[in-house]
């Protein structure tokens, strides 16, 4: 993966297709055009009900104007290629498409001291449904601002049935992505194929409930805070990359009916997968390394933080690689080759009391060790099934084994049993081998007998 460093959009534009796809356009007019099947924003349209108008002014004004020129049901807005200056925020009310040449070839660039939002949407008190912004790029410029954290790239509020598709959203600063339902249940949303980096904040936070959130291939690097937030929300995850955030690489809270699916978090200044809250939900191939480099911090983290849902419960992840590599697809500003920074590849904080199941760890462990766990008996019923590194061995790091009429039985507190027997704790044989040996095997034989190991038919 390229080491992208501090973003430069013109260096970008000019190694993609700014000239071939935008540029002779500089000079056109705002107006009317029909598009051909097959380019950029005919994906766009499917659906929308409403004209479309071809932006080649470069200026967020001459989109707002467009916007605004839509009529009530809506429409498509398309941008040529080009850098756009934008002074105010874009408002885009409900039905609205604002759709790019690719996110190599169509930027809007903030203004020197705008300190503003690039893209929010109109009514943020009742919300606005259908709007969708796709295939451009968004430079916050955020060394311009006035830096206060509130300035982001795309902002939503109460919307529902948006999408956020092929975007690129950079050096805002505030944050890259914020969307949330502000405390009113608001359903469906879709982020696919977004890449947030070196904004201020966290590069996507997704907040107070939303519902019916879909994420596909989102990759959030070099965000000052968190990279990735899904909070307070139901949601679909597949495919997701935090890498040389400041804090947490992707932070999960309070959050009930998840399914998160191939997350790698690595080189983050805190914990690589912070999971506070994640109740009735399923996870499958996480992997962490390498984080912790600029504070204390594991792999993987199960916090015991009490939230709206509780700690976390009823959750199973299948599959979790974690711990200290030495190998990284970044560069600088973090080392390529970084050495094991991070506390623990796995923890578990005690007062997660709930039922929580890992099955597949493997764990490389990071600088004090491998696992950080409440003592046996206290945390709950948790279960970790590792993958003990360098052998085929399958260990039953923590939880019961109970083989339902077979053979064996061990529960909490160390008690076990042989061939159905109930689990007992550890026997004690008592007697004096000297004076009263017979004693001795009475009491061996007993001892036996409540494990299960004989059948005592002693006279």
């Amino acid at each position: 993966m390229e080491d992208r460093g501090t973003w430069d959009p013109a260096r970008d534009l000019g190694r993609r297709s700014f000239l071939s796809r935008g540029a002779v356009l500089a000079g056109g007019a705002l107006g009317a055009a029909a598009l051909a099947p097959g380019t950029a924003a005919a994906a766009a349209t499917e659906g929308v009900v409403g004209p479309t108008v071809v932006v080649s002014t470069f200026t967020g004004a001459a989109i707002q104007a467009a916007l605004n020129g839509l009529p009530a049901s809506g429409g498509v807005v398309q941008l040529v290629g080009g850098s756009y200056a934008v002074s105010k925020t874009i408002q885009m009310r409900s039905g609205c498409h604002l759709v790019g040449a690719g996110r190599g070839a169509t930027v809007l660039r903030l203004a020197n001291g705008a300190d503003t939002t690039v893209i929010r949407n109109a009514d943020v008190t009742n919300g606005n449904p259908g709007i969708a912004v796709r295939a451009l790029a968004i430079d916050g410029n955020k060394s311009h601002q006035g830096h206060t954290g509130a300035a982001h790239g795309v902002e939503l509020h109460r919307c529902a049935n948006w999408a956020l598709h092929d975007i690129e959203v950079g050096a805002c600063d505030g944050m890259g992505v914020f969307i949330t339902g502000d405390g009113t249940v608001t359903r469906v949303g879709e982020l696919a194929n977004v890449f947030a980096h070196d904004n201020g904040v966290h590069g996507i936070w997704v907040s107070y409930a939303m519902r019916e959130v879909r994420y596909t291939g989102v990759t959030c690097d070099l965000n000052a805070q968190d990279g990735l937030v899904v909070d307070h929300s139901e949601a679909v995850l597949t495919g997701a990359h935090c890498s040389r955030n400041g804090r947490d690489g992707i932070r999960i809270t309070n959050v009930i009916a998840n399914n998160l699916v191939g997350i790698l978090a690595d080189l983050n200044g805190r914990n690589g997968i912070h999971v506070l809250g994640f109740v009735n939900s399923v996870g499958a191939a996480w992997a962490a390394h390498n984080n912790g480099q600029l504070q204390a911090a594991s792999d993987v983290y199960f916090d015991g933080t009490l939230n709206t849902y509780g700690p976390t419960d009823h959750a199973v992840v299948n599959g979790i690689e974690c711990g200290s590599v030495q190998k990284s697809t970044w560069g600088p500003p973090y080392p390529p080759n970084p050495s094991p920074s991070e506390t623990y590849g796995l923890a578990v904080d005690p007062s997660v009391q709930g039922n929580l199941t890992l099955l597949g760890v493997q764990n490389l462990s990071g600088a004090v060790g491998s696992y950080s766990l409440a003592p046996s008996g206290s945390t709950g019923s948790l279960v970790i099934v590792d993958q003990e590194v360098g052998t085929n061995r399958l260990r039953l790091m923590r939880g019961s084994l109970h083989v339902a009429g077979g053979d064996l039985v061990h529960d909490a507190g160390g008690r076990i049993g042989f061939y159905g027997a109930s689990a007992t704790g550890q026997p004690t044989v008592s007697g004096d081998t000297t004076d009263d040996p017979a004693g001795v095997l009475r009491s061996l034989v007993a001892a036996l007998a409540a494990l299960g190991l004989v059948n005592d038919a002693t006279d």
